[in-house]
């Protein structure tokens, strides 16, 4: 018996210590780095179709066709790494003064994933100008039956919701994936309107 308890406590500890360093990556403070205009050298650039925001993702990487109006980009990279923009139209108005009320939304996204286990506390953030919440965890993907990771934005353009969706499959690269991730997101640059 003692053996298993000093085995949980061992897990622990390198969860939180993972969580975070997953953390430091991410968002070590409430407000993540202002995106930039340029493209960054080996990136591509993409544009939102409405004209609202652009972002860049490794030039490696794949370009996925995908079948929804609402996803703006799909890249694979490889070792499991993808990434997914996706904007979803919502029926108010989200800003940072009433950002709390939208949290309701973008936990219940989150929590309809299989077998959710948060890696951080989520955590308010804004990206470019746009507030918005940051979500580290890990989940089981149906598909594969392999256990994810995820680092999920969301980001609130008025009544539009931006979703950046980083995914490790399986979730043992996520930390190796974790700077090149935060680099993809640096490259999130809302447009004039």
């Amino acid at each position: 018996m003692p053996r298993w308890l000093a085995t949980i406590g061992i897990v622990a500890v390198l969860l939180a210590a993972s969580a975070w360093v997953i953390g430091q990556q991410f968002g070590s403070s409430p407000h993540a780095a202002k995106g930039s205009a340029g493209t960054p050298a080996g990136f591509t650039r993409f544009k939102d179709p409405a004209g609202a925001f652009e972002g860049a993702y490794p030039t490696s990487w794949r370009r996925l066709q995908t079948t929804s109006s609402q996803d703006i980009l799909l890249a694979t990279g490889p070792d499991g790494a993808s990434y997914l923009v996706r904007t979803t139209p919502i029926g108010a108005v989200v800003t940072s003064a009433n950002l709390a009320a939208a949290k309701l939304l973008t936990q219940r996204i989150v929590k309809s994933a299989k077998d959710v286990k948060y890696l951080h506390t989520p955590e308010a953030v804004t990206l470019d100008g746009l507030p918005g919440y940051l979500y580290l965890y890990t989940f089981l993907d149906p598909s594969s039956g392999q256990e994810g990771a995820h680092a999920l934005y969301f980001l609130f353009d008025a009544k539009t919701m931006i979703s950046l969706v980083f995914q490790s499959l399986p979730s043992t690269g996520f930390l190796a994936e974790a700077p090149l991730f935060d680099r993809i997101a640096a490259t999130f640059h809302v447009l004039p309107g």
